[in-house]
């Protein structure tokens, strides 16, 4: 009986410690099994919300320092995607208003250039007739009429132009808005006409 007593407790140790075994074996493999999940998960959270996140951020720093040819990746899941979508379209709203603007100040420089070269040949033309009369070279007062009035003619394209290049200023300083105004342009024409004494 003491024999079986013994051999029972041996037996009983043996499964014991086997039993603990198992128990470190098992909690081992769920320790290893959560490590698992939590770098796949991790890797997953870091493809889909974080690598989005940090290319997003720098795309809108490249927005900041004006670089709006750089595309905004779009890439990610869900609301990173809406927000990755919509920081693009706001790059290229503000690209086509960039280009707008610059094409606004050329068309400005083009006519700044224009009136410029327009308002040059009236006052050359003025400039030469004046120092003609006073050089005495139309003692002929029909001559002398005829310099005046070409003197007078230019110096009214010089105001026309320096009109328009006032209007030009105050429209695209937005102080003054005009309205399109519809109108009748063969009477407008003969109205000129009646005035400058044309007939057709």
């Amino acid at each position: 009986d003491v024999r079986w007593s013994i051999q029972n407790d041996i037996q009983w140790q043996s499964l014991k410690s086997q039993l603990i075994l198992c128990i470190v074996v098992v909690c081992g493999l769920l320790i290893l099994l959560f490590i698992s999940v939590g770098i796949f998960v991790s890797r997953r959270l870091s493809r889909s919300m974080i690598q989005p996140l940090k290319e997003l951020h720098q795309a809108t720093q490249e927005i900041g320092l004006n670089h709006l040819e750089v595309p905004i990746p779009i890439q990610g899941e869900g609301e990173i995607l809406e927000l990755s979508e919509s920081f693009e379209e706001m790059r290229l709203q503000l690209l086509a208003h960039a280009n707008l603007q610059a094409q606004y100040e050329q068309n400005r420089i083009e006519l700044l250039t224009r009136i410029a070269h327009d308002l040059n040949t009236p006052l050359t033309v003025i400039n030469g007739y004046i120092n003609s009369l006073l050089d005495h070279l139309y003692d002929d007062p029909i001559k002398q009429e005829e310099a005046l009035q070409t003197i007078l003619s230019n110096s009214t394209k010089m105001h026309q132009l320096i009109q328009d290049l006032f209007l030009y200023s105050t429209l695209s300083l937005d102080k003054e808005r005009y309205d399109d105004v519809t109108f009748n342009l063969v009477e407008f024409i003969q109205e000129w006409a009646f005035e400058k004494k044309f007939y057709f």
